[in-house]
């Protein structure tokens, strides 16, 4: 027996507590309560965090941000860039020669930081600093089955 073995489902009363069907729609439907309503939210540096990482598939770096945002309601939300431009892949696998929605975030928000700076920023480090410490009114949107998403064209503005 391994640390983590826990008995037969017979003799271990927690497995059979979770011994249950699952209920894909009660899933949907929570996912869909836990969305965001459409709108502008403002994001609150102080209860906020700028990570960044590397993807294990493709080695690509990458930043995210996640945090308290209030608007229309308050909630968390996140969202990643990557200054590794890919492009967008087709359902059929064919490279489109466009920039993907990691690369296009990042451009958005280096306009954003130019327009507040009146310069690009010297590092990528930078950038995320700009992001993490800065109030953003960012654009959210709801799929049509539930969860969030960046909205189309710029979707961040400096609160002010």
């Amino acid at each position: 027996m391994t640390e983590f073995d826990t008995g037969s489902n017979e003799d271990n009363a927690l497995d059979q507590l979770a011994d249950v069907p699952v209920d894909m729609g009660e899933v949907e439907q929570a996912r869909k309560d836990a969305s965001l309503a459409r709108g502008w939210y403002t994001t609150d540096p102080e209860n906020s965090v700028v990570t960044v990482g590397k993807a294990k598939d493709s080695g690509r770096l990458y930043a995210r941000f996640f945090g308290v945002v209030s608007g229309p309601e308050e909630g968390r939300y996140g969202f990643g860039w990557s200054w590794e431009r890919r492009n967008r892949i087709t359902k059929e696998g064919e490279d489109t020669g466009k920039p993907d929605g990691m690369y296009q975030t990042y451009t958005n928000l280096l306009k954003l930081y130019q327009s507040v700076a009146g310069e690009a920023p010297k590092k990528v480090s930078d950038l995320n600093e700009f992001v993490r410490v800065t109030p953003l009114l960012v654009n959210i949107i709801q799929g049509k089955d539930g969860g969030n998403f960046l909205g189309n064209g710029q979707p961040f503005k400096v609160v002010g």
